[in-house]
């Protein structure tokens, strides 16, 4: 009996010893996502959660931005080694000499989609004059893109993260995304018959959004393939469990005291799905097309936005 708990013993800390080994030999990855917790980040969320990213050797931090504090702040600070953010983002920021570097373009369509009451707006005409609302915190290249390619005379509302404005005739079309403010203003009472949808990607200005950056001078082509290998296994293992996954986002939300709606967030997801899966377009997973980044470039050099050119080179260091 006392030799048998003696082996008992023996094993518990030998076990104890090379759990703690392991542990102390993972690598540790800051990871800033660019906005509060909600179902866009849920991979990411299943990658710490289901030990994936611990599979790969990484001991995974999500740190989230908030109103004041963005991702590519975090980037830029060094105070993270990743950081998800828009294409758009990330290229006028490369354009004023910030040395980020994508290492994966996880959306591959555009998710934005201009929104307006039918009984006011039935073509792109009618939208002259008008007031569209905008996000304060920014994403406006498309829009802008958008307004300037049809000549249009509009007033630039911005607003803070509600669609208020908006329900209660305050403006008259508002910037939302696919997967997001869309599926809030349906939540909210309007039917989808009644609203008149824009969507970018329909009108030449297809530009695809999340992707994962770094800072150039910390590029390590082994940690950085293991670390987006191990990322698009998480969000295979996402949009494969999604109630497990949507389970998690709840638990991030409510830790920060964000109104948690569980129809909204499966929306999120779902539509994520639709932009990272891309039926009718060639490309490699994880990979950002260089017709995409001319495209951008050009959208962007369109609106001034552009300041020291670059090349795809440059900036994309992902998988070709």
């Amino acid at each position: 009996m006392k030799k048998s708990l003696i082996y008992l013993c023996v094993v518990f800390v030998s076990l104890s010893i090379n759990n703690i080994n392991a542990q102390s030999n993972l690598k540790k990855i800051r990871f800033a996502v660019h906005w509060m917790p909600q179902a866009q980040f849920s991979g990411y969320y299943i990658g710490v959660d289901k030990g994936i990213y611990k599979k790969y050797g990484f001991d995974v931090e999500i740190i989230h931005s908030t109103s004041s504090v963005t991702s590519q702040d975090l980037l830029l600070d060094g105070k993270v080694d990743f950081a998800s953010m828009f294409l758009t983002t990330a290229m006028v920021l490369r354009s004023y000499n910030a040395p980020i570097i994508n290492v994966a373009q996880l959306s591959q369509r555009c998710g934005q989609v201009l929104v307006a009451k039918n009984n006011k707006i039935k073509e792109i005409a009618n939208l002259n004059n008008k007031k569209i609302g905008i996000w304060k915190s920014g994403f406006d290249e498309i829009l802008m893109s958008f307004i300037n390619k049809n000549k249009l005379n509009v007033k630039i509302v911005l607003i803070n993260s509600t669609i208020n404005l908006f329900l209660f005739d305050g403006i008259e079309a508002m910037n939302t995304m696919w997967f997001n403010e869309y599926h809030s203003i349906i939540n909210a009472g309007i039917n989808e018959d009644e609203l008149k949808t824009f969507f970018f990607a329909d009108y030449g200005l297809d530009i695809p959004e999340d992707g994962i950056y770094m800072l150039q001078n910390n590029f390590d082509k082994e940690t950085v393939d293991k670390f987006i290998k191990a990322t698009f296994e998480a969000w295979n293992y996402t949009f494969e469990n999604k109630e497990e996954a949507i389970k998690l986002v709840e638990i991030e939300m409510k830790a920060q005291n964000i109104a948690f709606n569980k129809s909204q967030q499966v929306w999120m997801l779902n539509r994520l799905h639709d932009l990272f899966y891309v039926k009718d377009k060639k490309y490699l997973k994880g990979q950002l097309l260089e017709s995409d980044f001319e495209n951008t470039y050009n959208i962007l050099t369109d609106l001034n936005r552009i300041n020291n050119s670059f090349n795809y080179v440059d900036f994309y260091f992902g998988i070709k």
